[in-house]
């Protein structure tokens, strides 16, 4: 059909006009389902993505709970063989020597026996601007009352190993702070014990190389070397554990130089006041200037009272410390000026690299000892 162009046009405009409503209202609904099926698409994906995170997160916390129980347990079995194998020990020989020997081997096994008593503490807080000086712990009051035992107290010495790491300065009901060697605020006495094999510091080495290996078993070509490996490290340990051999010399006093803000590269302990003016139960004085025994004209021996390379071992006399812990190893002896009565010394810490703590020990407060 042939219809003039003004009709159609009106035609053409009239239906569009009837029809504009309804499209509009379709138009609408359209979008409204097409946001509504968006936002429940979206919320689907969100709530997805949060429950994934949450597993992932739980999964992270699960992995380092047994990370943290293995640590535990292998620390109590390789206390109960140290225990036994010094047990062995003390039952042997019955000559001076062997009796000085046994006396610091039950020294080590009172020492072993408080760590038997450690409390596991992980660390949750460690501020940057006294990152040298202290950090917090998640062990508190609560925890003495759940073991009905006074444990986590203030002067309680903080471990790794038989490394003195710090001692706790705060108690809360969950968290305590410890204060850190490296705080110029802590002051352990403290004493030179040279070894020949230097046998406690690499037993303390062998340890937390055994350590690495069990969370690096895939070092190695199979599990099973890995595993003869660790036995032989540990095999190691405990006969260097048994040869408690060693000389003790000057005693002193250490503190920290742990700087106000942020963290320092090294951690350096200081020393003052190491001389051996007074003999005492493990040998006689010594002159500070010519190392000859102060006792007797006779014994012309030099035996230098602290040089490079002597480890310093905690001697119980600042009521704080149990003897005999490792505390730090010598690296630089001052030169004496005109008038000392003392040296001064340089340390580095034996308990490690003290910006990657993670795990701690906590034992019992040291009670009264009149012997110290």
């Amino acid at each position: 059909m042939s219809l003039p162009a003004g009709p159609v046009n009106a035609l053409r405009q009239g239906v569009v006009s009837l029809f504009t409503p309804l499209w509009n209202k379709v138009a609408s609904i359209k979008k409204n389902l097409s946001e509504y099926s968006f936002q429940k698409d979206n919320t689907s994906f969100s709530a997805h993505n949060e429950e994934l995170l949450q597993m992932t997160l739980e999964n992270s916390l699960l992995k380092n709970e047994i990370v943290h129980l293995k640590n535990g347990i292998q620390q109590e079995l390789r206390l109960l063989n140290q225990l036994t194998t010094i047990a062995e020990g003390n039952n042997k020989a019955d000559d001076t020597a062997h009796l000085l020997k046994t006396r610091h081997r039950m020294e080590l096994q009172n020492i072993l026996s408080l760590q038997l008593k450690a409390i596991p503490a992980r660390v949750i807080f460690r501020s940057p601007t006294i990152w040298s000086s202290s950090l917090w712990i998640d062990v508190g009051a609560l925890t003495n009352e759940s073991l009905q035992a006074e444990v986590i107290v203030k002067n309680s010495p903080v471990l790794i190993g038989t490394c003195v790491v710090g001692v706790i300065d705060y108690v809360g009901k969950e968290q305590s702070r410890v204060r850190l060697i490296t705080d110029s605020g802590l002051n352990p006495s403290v004493r030179v014990l040279r070894t020949a094999s230097e046998a406690p510091l690499i037993v303390e080495k062998i340890y937390n190389l055994i350590h690495l290996l069990e969370k690096q078993k895939n070092i190695l070509a199979n599990a099973k070397e890995s595993d003869k490996l660790i036995r032989l490290l540990e095999k190691t340990a405990l006969n260097l554990s048994s040869d408690s051999s060693g000389t003790y010399l000057a005693k002193g006093v250490l503190h920290g130089d742990s700087k106000p803000l942020w963290r320092t590269k090294r951690h350096a302990l200081k020393g003052t006041c190491f001389n051996y003016d007074f003999a005492d139960g493990e040998g006689p004085a010594r002159s500070l200037h010519t190392n000859h025994s102060l006792s007797t004209s006779q014994d012309k021996r030099t035996t230098p009272i602290i040089k490079t390379g002597d480890l310093l071992v905690t001697t119980g006399m600042d009521g704080v410390f149990p003897p005999d812990l490792l505390v730090a190893q010598v690296t630089e002896v001052f030169p004496l000026k005109e008038g000392d009565y003392y040296y001064e010394i340089s340390a580095l810490p034996t308990a490690g690299n003290l910006d990657e703590l993670s795990l701690l020990f906590v034992i019992p407060p040291m009670k009264y000892n009149p012997n110290y």
